[in-house]
């Protein structure tokens, strides 16, 4: 059992090791009755001065006082416990003298007893007596010595005393919890400070009351690391529920084993350290705001205020930085100067002797000064100058401000200049000019005014306008005032008047016509101003005007009709000299003879061009050339130019090559006529002018650096031609462009030509809103360039940005090319593709194990570009020399020509295919598609790009075949020989014709059989061309048949297309036609592919639904209609460049067709979708062209039903 909390506890177990037990404590066991004791050895030492136990018990039994028993819970016995405490004196303090042992020296000692017999049975080991048993009682002792402790205890009272005397005197909180946070001791001042009293917080939790766990818990980890915290900031719960913001000293205490067992510190009141914190941080940042406005200021002062401090005498003492930048001084060159320094010398001796007189007085002087820096230079301010007073009144330094007003000055003069030369100006405007202020006064009269008025501008001035010169009408009566012309205006309205009449000095009548205007400053109405002249004098001269206008305009009309009848009558004996050389140069003949029709040939060219340059010149100087805005591929334009001369280059040995920027969109609108020839005359003069070396033509698209007018929509793009020929001198660049010049005579007696090339095309580039220019040296060849700004067909669609297209990625391309030139076009275009492209410049000598290594790393399925010259016809062991590769490569030759050995040399040594210079864009990607891409059974290969249509090689045709494939042309022309020369070109091109000499006979014609196409001439005898068009489409408004009908005339001016398509016509011809623009034209409006393919195949139809007439004839009626729907969507699908809408609509148009049996459409469309799929949006516009075609002639086979019994079947 324990007897006390203080001391180990007892059990009948541990009796056995009393004697373990430390000296100051001491047990003993003691049966009343029998005074019988038995101490533990431990106590012999405690009460050794006493002599013994049994004496030291003799001498403190008399302090016990034993308690009243009570019953034992375990047996049931009566028991004693007692605590008692005795001092006594020490033994040997007690017998000896004062003055021997000094103060007595007293022990105190504390003993624990129990009367217990339960216990001492269990000790004894005898079982416990019974009841009514008489057993004496044992005590059992527990004795401790207190002396040292009741010392130790005194002095903490003594100490605590002295610290409860400071804690109530100080005003924080000290305090002291264990580690569970037991508070143990608060000091008084909390009851000041937190309103509690100490007994209300002693003996509570830290957490209970005053913080929280978390702020508790934080302190512990925090001690556990540092064991003292010197300022721990926390609120403390006020007994009022307030929070106290308080700063929290702690530090452990520890044991002597060095264990923590409490933690003590002091709670010191913050919230006025806070307030005062809170407000020192407000005052400071105040304070910082000051110091950096204070900078602010002070850079803004630096950045626009001069400032100089100088004494009395005018010694500079300090300037600031701006000071020394406008000066262009340095520091030390200034401080100690007298401010002479900066004298002009523009003011007078006067204007210095008022300023210092003034600042002398004390007051402040204020003016512009002009100053000298340091490099001699002049700059003016705008100066205030401040004298600092003593106490006395008297100056002791001045502060000089002052702000550069230089650009002011400079302003201010040049608006003098100009205010002055205004004034001149209307002086010498040959019309009165008067200025009206507000009310209609006289601000100013020109000179002029006043000689037409009679008055002088100082005897108006601040007079008003209308009572002086416009009070009354012509009758005499008053005029009013509101509906003057300067009441008008005043109104913010322009008053315009053709006849009216002022008064002048005198009291005479001026007829005169004027227009008053108001004026504004901004928004703000400040008066009027009126400008006036001699309505008599004035009629006269616009009489005379009119007049000379008159015979102008009908000197431009005779000139006009001579230029029409001069190209009409050139063109058409021109059309004959060259259709008919061109058929003979077809026959058989000599060398001398072919030689004589090549002199023919190019003479009539040449002639040819020499007229189209003098009407084209003279209808841009006429101001009468228009400019169409259409949709075309620039590609198609550059490079048809380009096929257009390759021969021509060829001829004279030059290699001609193309570059069009894969990144330049596809589809632009303007005008491509135009284009192509600013194009062909940039080509003819690098040919014309070029004897070696090359030509090249690009496309690329240019940064606005020369200031067009761009939007959006639009696009930058540099045409140039650049060439190795004999360039010009400097001094001949800038005449270049002006009409009939050349480099010099030799030039045009050698090269020949009109000089209007380059003018024409400069006036083309003038009104197509671009530039044009050269770079030109002697013998280093030239580049000529015009820039045009292209409006975006598509600007929304996607795809637009260029031809640029990844098709064919991952696979190689290995080219092997004699140019470098040819090289980087090719290089730029595989790239854009996709393609792994490799480059070796050959030479045309490249050995065989050359051959083999170049080749052996490519993988199957590559190409091989490889150039074949001229010259290899004639390599013996070309043929011997097996191709690398062999099935696994596919090789590309591309000739410098289009030779037939070539080819033949090609096809021997193993080449897939061959491409002639200049090769298209879309031919390159055409090609390699074609060979590098596999096509699948049901797959329709790639569609051919619309130049490589079959040459016409084949018969032509006799009439009736041709009318019963609706492939007859019918040929309207009155002149003999042309009619036989276009007949003879349409039988050689494959086509049969009929040919009539006047309109009306090709109305007759047109009524009796189906042509496929007229040619139709527009001036004849008896009908012309445009009244033939008019009675034939009258005609067909019955029959619901639309024929095309192509012009082919000999005008060449100003709106001879236009009227031509206004009549009626689909398209038009200038005569002389070459034969490849004629085939061109016939192809489009008779596309082959259709030759013996009827527009429905009737029999499908019968088929699907017998003999049932009716039922085939309603599905007829409603299928053009539902096709033109479906076409529709497709020219929007286009037009947005959507492939995935464009895909689905194809779709169904192919199957719509394929049921109605118009199998042509059906193939065409099925063309269209897979077109598209690849990309080729020019492609695609042709062929929505043609099915355009097919639906006109299935519309007028839907029309004819009936009455077509063949078709009837």
């Amino acid at each position: 059992m324990s007897l006390d909390h203080s001391y180990p506890s007892i059990n009948g177990k541990q009796v056995a090791s009393l004697d373990k037990w430390p000296v100051e404590t001491a047990y003993g066991l003691l049966w009343s009755q029998s005074n019988r004791f038995k101490p533990a050895s431990s106590l012999f030492a405690m009460t050794a001065p006493w002599g013994a136990p049994e004496s030291w018990w003799l001498q403190f039994i008399v302090h016990i006082t034993p308690p009243a028993p009570t019953q034992c819970p375990i047996c049931q016995l009566g028991q004693r416990v007692g605590v008692v405490r005795a001092t006594l004196p020490e033994p040997t303090s007690a017998h000896l003298a004062p003055e021997e042992t000094g103060p007595l020296v007293m022990r105190t000692f504390e003993v624990t007893y129990s009367g217990h017999p339960h216990l001492l049975l269990e000790l004894d080991g005898s079982s416990a007596p019974n009841a009514d048993q008489s057993a004496p009682l044992p005590d059992l002792l527990l004795i401790r010595d207190r002396s040292l402790e009741q010392r130790q205890n005194d002095s903490v009272c003594r100490s605590l005393q002295q610290y409860e005397s400071i804690c109530n005197f100080v005003q924080d909180v000290y305090y002291r919890m264990d580690m569970k946070g037991t508070l143990l001791f608060v000091s008084p001042s909390c009851q000041k400070l937190l309103l509690y009293r100490p007994e209300d917080l002693i003996g509570t939790l830290f957490t209970d009351r005053l913080t929280t766990q978390e702020n508790f818990h934080e302190l512990l980890e925090i001690l556990k690391n540092t064991r003292v915290i010197h300022d721990f900031q926390l609120p403390l719960q006020c007994k009022q529920s307030r929070h106290l913001p308080v700063s929290m000293t702690a530090k452990l205490v520890l044991d002597s084993n060095g264990l923590p067992i409490a933690i003590e510190g002091i709670f010191r009141d913050v919230s006025e350290r806070d307030r005062l914190g809170t407000l020192l941080e407000e005052q400071t940042q105040m304070y910082r705001h000051s110091l950096s406005l204070l900078e602010q200021l002070k850079d803004a002062t630096d950045q626009h205020v001069l400032i100089s401090v100088v004494d009395p005498e005018g010694s500079i003492l300090a300037v600031n930085d701006k000071f020394l930048e406008v000066c262009r001084y340095d520091l030390s060159e200034v401080v100690g100067q007298n401010h002479r320094l900066f004298n002009s010398g523009y003011h007078p001796k006067s204007f210095f002797k008022e300023l210092w007189r003034t600042i002398l007085n004390g007051s402040v002087w204020r003016g512009e000064i002009r100053n000298r820096k340091k490099n001699g230079e002049f700059f003016w301010v705008d100066c205030s100058i401040v004298p600092c007073l003593t106490p006395l009144g008297h100056p002791f330094q001045y502060i000089w401000v002052a702000t550069d007003i230089s650009q002011m000055v400079r302003t201010r003069t040049r608006l003098e200049r100009n205010r002055n030369f205004l004034h001149r100006v209307i002086n010498a405007i040959g019309e009165g000019v008067m200025v009206m202020d507000l009310q209609g006064q006289l601000l100013s009269l020109n000179q002029e005014g006043e000689r037409l008025l009679g008055w002088r501008e100082a005897e108006l001035i601040h007079k008003n306008v209308h009572e002086a010169i416009h009070f009354k009408r012509l009758d005499g009566t008053p005029f009013p005032s509101e509906e003057c012309m300067v009441h008008q205006s005043l109104l913010g309205r322009i008053f315009r008047v053709e006849q009216d009449h002022f008064i002048r000095k005198d009291g005479s009548l001026l007829p005169v016509a004027h227009i008053t205007a108001p004026l504004r400053d901004e928004e703000e109405m400040i008066g009027s101003v009126s400008l006036f002249h001699d309505n008599a004098r004035v009629r006269k001269r616009i009489q005379e005007l009119e007049q000379e206008r008159d015979v102008a305009r009908e000197s431009a009309r005779l000139k006009s009709e001579f230029l029409a009848n001069m190209s009409h009558e050139i063109r058409t004996p021109m059309n004959a000299i060259i259709g008919m050389n061109d058929l003979l140069m077809d026959t058989p003949m000599n060398e001398e003879q072919e030689e004589f029709c090549d002199i023919v040939r190019d003479s009539a060219k040449s002639l040819l061009s020499l007229i189209n340059d003098i009407l084209d010149f003279s209808k841009i100087e006429a101001g009468r050339m228009d400019i169409e805005e259409i949709e075309f591929s620039p590609i198609t334009v550059v490079e048809g130019c380009a096929e257009l001369l390759a021969a021509q280059a060829h001829d004279k040995g030059l290699a001609l090559m193309t570059f069009i920027d894969p990144e330049i969109p596809k589809i632009l609108r303007g005008d491509p006529g135009r284009l192509r020839q600013m194009v062909l005359n940039l080509m003819n003069n690098a040919i014309k002018f070029t004897e070696e070396g090359e030509i090249i033509v690009r496309v690329q698209r240019q940064e606005n650096e020369a200031g067009h007018s761009l939007g959006k929509d639009r696009v930058l793009l540099r045409f140039s031609v650049s060439d190795t020929g004999i360039g010009l001198p400097e001094e001949i660049k800038e005449r270049l462009f002006e009409p009939f010049t050349q480099g010099d005579r030799t030039t045009s007696r050698k090269y020949g030509g009109t000089g209007l090339g380059l003018a024409i095309t400069k006036r083309l580039a003038e009104l197509m809103g671009g530039s044009i220019g050269t770079e030109v040296e002697v013998n280093q060849g030239s580049t000529f360039w015009f820039i045009l700004p292209l409006r975006l067909a598509y600007p929304m669609a996607v795809g637009e940005e260029g031809n640029g297209r990844t098709i064919l990625p991952g696979i190689h391309v290995l080219t092997l090319l004699g140019s470098r030139t040819d090289q980087e076009i090719l290089d730029c275009y595989l790239r854009a593709w996709g393609l792994i492209h490799h480059s070796v410049l050959y030479s045309g000598n490249l050995p065989e194990r050359s051959w083999q290594q170049l080749t052996q790393d490519l993988p199957s399925n590559s190409a091989v570009i490889l150039h074949l010259p001229g010259q290899a016809l004639h390599d013996p062991h070309l043929l011997q020399r097996p191709i690398p590769g062999g099935s696994l490569l596919h090789w590309i030759a591309l000739l410098d020509q289009d030779d037939k050995a070539l080819r033949e040399l090609a096809a021997a040594i193993g080449m897939r295919t061959c491409l002639v210079k200049p090769v298209r864009q879309e031919e390159w990607l055409h090609c390699l598609l074609r060979l590098l891409t596999p096509v699948n059974s049901g797959e329709v290969a790639p569609t051919p790009p619309p130049w490589s249509h079959d040459l016409p090689g084949h018969p032509a045709m006799d009439a009736f075949d041709a009318l019963e494939s609706g492939r007859l042309v019918l040929l309207v022309e009155d002149n003999p020989v042309n009619q036989k020369v276009t007949l003879l070109q349409l039988k050689k091109l494959g086509y049969a014709a009929h040919a009539v000499s006047n309109g009306r006979e090709a109305v007759e014609a047109v009524a009796n059989l189906p042509y496929a196409l007229v040619l139709m001439d527009c001036q004849m005898p008896v009908m012309d061309g445009f009244e033939a068009t008019h009675a034939i489409r009258k005609m067909e408004q019955a029959s619901f048949r639309h024929t095309p009908i192509v012009a082919m005339t000999a005008n060449a001016m100003k709106g001879d297309r236009e009227r031509c398509l206004q009549a009626g016509m689909d398209d038009y011809l200038s005569k002389p036609v070459a034969p490849d623009i004629l085939l061109k034209k016939l192809q489009y409006w008779m596309p082959r592919g259709t030759h013996n393919q009827p527009a429905i195949e009737i029999q499908q139809l019968r088929q699907l639904f017998g003999e049932d007439d009716g039922m085939v004839r309603e599905l007829l009626q409603q299928f053009p209609a539902s096709v033109r729907e479906l076409l529709d969507r497709l020219w929007q699908c286009i037009r947005d460049q959507n492939g995935e809408s464009l895909h689905d609509t194809a779709f169904e148009l192919q199957e719509a067709c394929a049921n109605m049996g118009a199998i042509s459409m059906s193939s065409a469309a099925n063309t269209l979708e897979k077109t598209v799929a690849k990309g080729d949006w020019d492609q695609a516009l042709l062929l929505m062209d043609q099915l355009e075609h097919i639906l006109r002639q299935v519309e007028q086979y839907v029309q004819n039903y009936d009455s077509h019994s063949p078709l009837n079947g």
